[in-house]
């Protein structure tokens, strides 16, 4: 695999090379790289001046006042004095300059507060040293604590978790606020602090994207260490002299995210400041016009029209009125005109041109400024009305009030007429439950509250384990134990299974031929104890893992998908018996009925947009190899044996209809065997695939597809997202307001209606 890296490494030019250096290095980048220094600010001290009075002066109406001003200006011309022209438009664009001015200095202190946050930074000598985070140069190497933020994009290299991997929140990035997985690349995994000083590792990658999660490159280490230099016990197991490997997105970790529950991690700056992901989706923020101010300019125009049609026949009607003395007209007053009245009213051209201009200055009180100079004001007043309305502050979030960032769209919140919404976290907690699952014409229910209700069930249901089984173990959910002091570690893959009841309780149960499970039909269906949807925790007490009395010990999951976390505990329900114990990059370890199974993971086929599907290739202890695969129903029912038996397929796409018309979140789950020599073949082909620097995507897409041909359907499940309080008063509120409500979703067209009708 790292031969096969390292020729593709070869025969590819990869746009950006970057070589780790810790601070103190005297070796230095083979290319210049930008700074950390985050600008989100729209003018600097010297272009301010001259850009805001150009963007001003693209306005109509200062561009309109501006040349009134200067005609005003020409001596001799104007019947008024020009200070009745030049005041009114110098107070419009100094407010306006100034609240410009205030507003783009707040967004330079929000800047430097970021600029100047303290990270640690690694040294040649291993020893931590602190620096601003706008002094972060690409190559180093940057340590980041658990809840802090990291401050530029970095490929992992080292995490606290024994299992090379970290939980990072994205919710800044893409409003995601579920943990995602990051992983250490291989070559690193089980380094320590000084392995890692004494390698040589350069990272090719390509150029800049803003695509958040397209990413992808080959990370090269070289080790300078003997064998067993260091007495690590994992530094002789990973001493390689050169190593190649392809790395993606799920080791690079984006500023702006933020580690979650994991003590601390090591990463190697990659891109910086403009380069970073974050900073190439921002954009330089644009000179709004509001629909108020279009509207204005629209009547501006008109006016103008009228007035410039006005002063036309006003100079026409003065050239046929030659009998009169132009400097006698008594709303003019006595001027000056150029060289003499003789030439005015001989009609000339130049004397009809002062004369035009005479006139616009006398209808230029068809258009007041007056109106400008009151809308600047009221907009700079309405901003500091909305930071101070108690009403538009959010209880849980106490001492923080309503933030206007510009003031120039203040009017615009009167005018909505559309809203356009998510609905997932939005309109609804984002706290899934597990309802239904429907297994073999079997429709389990829970009430997701506690309970479940197996009124279809059949005693010992096989089918009913293998899809929760599938369900446990298809999944991106993370384990983390909790415990007294004594049990800060969770258990390994081997060793006994911590389940909520004990071990020989549930095998007592669930050996028994007389499990409590209601046949179809029966008006008193059974009800067993479980975990809420929304807990993501399971807890045992008195247990001994590996000799170390635990006490009580909280078992909590993690996932970047809520459905996820409510099938994992749907699994763990008492009726149903199949508990997620512990997960690692290359096992998972489940107590089913009882029984502890340790199943060794040789790849996972990731979630795509176009796939719609995950799936997992998993070597169960007999040595089986199986491919379990969820997702959406539209893309998992075609793939798999239904299309078989009519019948049956119409059965469960009116299983599925039910459960949305339920309102609930679909999910199809299948699997598919694999004979040794097969998953072989298989996970070969995959490696392959990895290694290619160009076309990887592509490439395992394709063999993903292919793998999830002729699957065998196990189950449909559905779960619930509850509506948060008070969407329906909110709804009811914009109705009465004149908005309609637009809600985006991926659910199904059943669910959508069951959801709108919901609210």
């Amino acid at each position: 695999m790292g031969k096969r890296g390292a020729e593709a490494d070869g025969e590819t030019e990869w746009a950006r090379v970057v070589e780790m250096l810790p601070r103190g290095s005297l070796r230095q980048q083979t290319a210049e790289f930008c700074n950390n220094a985050v600008t989100s600010t729209k003018y600097t001290f010297l272009t301010f001046l001259p850009r805001n009075l150009f963007e001003q002066f693209s306005r109509v109406a200062n561009f309109y006042f501006l040349f009134l001003m200067c005609i005003a200006l020409i001596p001799g011309l104007s019947p008024i004095t020009p200070l009745t022209s030049v005041l009114p438009l110098l107070f419009v664009i100094g407010v306006t300059a100034v609240k410009q001015g205030v507003e783009d200095f707040n967004r330079y202190r929000a800047d430097r507060v970021i600029n100047t946050q303290k990270h640690s930074v690694v040294t040649t000598s291993g020893e931590m040293t602190s620096v601003e985070c706008r002094s972060i140069k690409v190559g180093d190497l940057v340590r980041v604590n658990d809840g802090h933020e990291i401050p530029c994009d970095m490929l992992l290299l080292l995490s606290a978790d024994s299992d090379g991997q970290c939980l990072i929140t994205t919710a800044s990035l893409d409003g995601e606020t579920g943990a995602k997985v990051r992983s250490t690349p291989p070559p690193t995994k089980h380094f320590v602090l000084s392995d890692l000083l004494q390698t040589t590792v350069t990272v090719r990658t390509g150029p800049p994207c803003p695509e958040l999660y397209d990413f992808a490159g080959v990370i090269t280490t070289e080790r300078s260490a003997t064998e067993g230099q260091h007495g690590n016990e994992h530094s002789s197991n990973y001493r390689h002299d050169t190593e190649s490997v392809p790395v993606d997105s799920q080791h690079l970790l984006l500023k702006g995210s933020r580690l979650k529950q994991t003590r601390w991690v090591y990463g190697l700056a990659l891109m910086t400041g403009r380069d970073t992901k974050v900073a190439a989706n921002q954009r330089t923020p644009p000179h709004k016009v509001s629909s108020a101010e279009r509207k204005l300019n629209l009547f501006l125009g008109l006016m103008l029209f009228f007035m410039f049609s006005m002063c036309t026949v006003s100079v026409v009607l003065s050239q046929l009125l030659n009998d009169f003395t132009y400097s006698d007209f008594w709303p003019v007053g006595q001027f000056d005109t150029p060289e003499s009245n003789t030439e005015w009213s001989d009609g000339g051209v130049e004397t009809s041109i002062w004369g035009f201009l005479q006139f616009v200055i006398l209808f230029s009180y068809l258009i007041p400024i007056s109106l400008y100079v009151t809308l600047e004001i009221e907009k700079m007043f309405g901003a500091l009305l909305i930071s101070w309305d108690d009403a538009l502050t959010d209880p849980s979030l106490p001492g923080q009030a309503a933030l206007a960032r510009t003031s120039d769209l203040n009017e615009e919140l009167g005018l909505i007429e559309h809203v356009f919404a998510d609905k997932t976290g939005t309109l609804t907690e984002n706290l899934m439950r597990f309802r239904k699952v429907a297994v073999r014409g079997a429709v389990y229910s829970s009430d997701g509250e506690g309970s479940v209700d197996l009124a279809s069930a059949r005693p010992n249901d096989e089918g009913l384990v293998d899809a929760f089984i599938a369900m446990a173990i298809c999944n991106t959910v993370q384990v983390r134990m909790s415990a007294n002091e004594n049990a800060s570690r969770p258990p390994s893959p081997s060793a006994p299974p911590t389940t909520e009841v004990g071990q020989a309780s549930r095998k007592h149960l669930y050996e028994d031929d007389d499990l409590p499970l209601n046949p179809d039909g029966d008006t008193t269906p059974a009800r067993f104890p479980s975990a809420r949807m929304g807990s993501a925790s399971r807890t045992s007490s008195g247990n001994s893992l590996g000799g170390a009395t635990l006490g009580v010990v909280k078992r909590e999951y993690t996932s970047p998908s809520p459905d996820e976390i409510a099938l994992v505990n749907a699994a763990a329900f008492d009726a149903i018996g199949v508990t997620l114990l512990h997960r690692t990059a290359t096992s998972i370890a489940l107590d089913v009925r009882g029984h502890h199974l340790v199943f060794k993971i040789h790849h996972v086929c990731e979630f795509e947009s176009n796939r719609m599907r995950m799936s997992v290739l998993a070597e169960a202890p007999d040595g089986t190899f199986t491919l379990f695969c969820k997702g959406a129903d539209s893309a998992m029912l075609p793939k798999t044996d239904l299309l078989l038996d009519r019948n049956t397929f119409d059965k469960v796409e009116r299983q599925l209809t039910q459960f949305c018309r339920e309102g609930l979140r679909t999910l199809a789950v299948a699997r598919k065997g694999y004979s040794a020599e097969e998953a072989a073949a298989v996970v070969a082909e995959l490696e392959e695939a990895q290694n290619l620097p160009e076309g990887r995507a592509e490439r395992l897409s394709e063999l993903y597809n292919q793998m999830e041909d002729d699957m065998e359907y196990l189950a449909v499940t559905g779960v619930e997202d509850k509506m948060q309080d008070g969407v329906q008063d909110t709804m009811e509120a914009l109705r009465e307001g004149g908005c309609r409500v637009w809600i985006l979703t991926g659910d199904k067209l059943e669910t959508a209606i069951s959801i709108s009708l919901s609210c």
